[in-house]
């Protein structure tokens, strides 16, 4: 069988996603003058399984809000709201926040997000026929827990996230859809529970292709989807989705959760598929264990589905800085 193609702070979101961080220009004289850089935020996501082909996944940003190691939170007021598709957010794409902010020089303790969502209201939603981005009738509400308390808080300090005084700091948020988003079952909404990390902009990514004779052989039910999952380390075992496990924690019987996924695409020449094609964008330097599988559509954060979501082949890759590597399916 083919594979599917493919206001309060934080109160819902949805899919996973990635934010850039970059300060730039300021700088700051002697005596009491304080130093600044400029900073931009941008925002990217991944993939998910289990929505139809054409949907869409709405989410509204009001504001972002950053505590500086010294001094006040600074808040920063979206206006209009942005409201932006996460699923377009693929691969190497990302969506601006924040552009050139002068903010103060030094270490952040944390990030917040603020994101519009409600259980009934249409503030942040899936589009499940595509048509948006102005919400109907088929749309389905996005709301975060606890997020009109919270809201989408991130640890920085952990991540060493630093505003260089004149000079140029980069960092990523990637939310990680696929571990995030799920149906509230028994009511008419989607979930969002945020599986986040901050990384370093001097990251590096993967792409490749897998042949049709591999999908098809591991494609054995009507609307499969492939996908090739990243595992942090060198032969790190295969695993699916554990509900709410962070990226970096084990699993009591198997290895670590992967840090980030994607959906096969078609190459098309001709009206014929010839080959599938991945990437995964925004990794940290270091060594990886690739997991092909085409059981994606079933791997779901709140089911245990150990037993049922097959890897049908795997690779080691190390990522460097600011380069592409190229990792092909089958790898024999």
């Amino acid at each position: 069988m083919n594979p599917t193609y493919r206001s309060t702070l934080i109160g819902g979101a949805a899919l996973a996603a990635a934010v850039a961080l970059a300060s730039c220009g300021g700088g700051g004289g002697g005596g009491s003058t304080a130093q600044t850089g400029s900073l931009s935020l941008a925002i990217t996501d991944a993939q998910i399984a289990g929505l139809p082909e054409k949907a869409k996944v709405w989410i509204t940003f009001d504001g972002v809000e950053l505590k500086p190691q010294d001094g006040p939170a600074i808040q920063h007021v979206i206006d209009p709201p942005m409201v932006i598709d996460l699923l377009s957010l693929t691969g190497y794409v990302s969506e601006p926040l924040i552009v050139e902010k002068e903010v103060p020089a030094g270490s952040y303790n944390w990030i917040r997000l603020s994101v519009q969502s409600s259980r009934t209201e249409l503030l942040s939603y899936v589009d499940m026929t595509g048509d948006g981005p102005t919400p109907d009738d088929d749309d389905v509400p996005l709301f975060i827990p606890s997020g009109d308390q919270s809201g989408l808080k991130l640890n920085a300090a952990d991540s060493k996230v630093v505003v260089a005084p004149g000079g140029l700091s980069e960092f990523t948020i990637d939310w990680d859809a696929r571990r995030s988003v799920f149906v509230n079952k028994g009511d008419p909404y989607y979930r969002l529970r945020p599986v986040i990390r901050i990384v370093n902009i001097e990251v590096g990514s993967i792409s490749g292709t897998v042949t049709t004779d591999l999908v098809e052989s591991l494609s054995d039910q009507e609307g499969a989807t492939c996908a090739v999952y990243a595992f942090p380390g060198p032969f790190s075992p295969l695993d699916d989705i554990d509900e709410m496990a962070p990226a970096d924690d084990l699993d009591e019987a198997d290895g670590p959760e992967p840090i980030s996924s994607a959906n096969l695409e078609p190459v098309v020449v001709d009206e014929t598929v010839i080959a599938w094609s991945y990437i995964l964008g925004f990794l940290v330097p270091g060594d990886y264990t690739l997991g092909l599988t085409c059981d994606a559509e079933i791997d779901h954060p709140l089911e245990d589905n150990d037993d049922t979501v097959i890897f049908g082949d795997q690779a080691e890759v190390a990522v460097e800085a600011n380069i592409e590597k190229v990792v092909d399916f089958p790898t024999e």
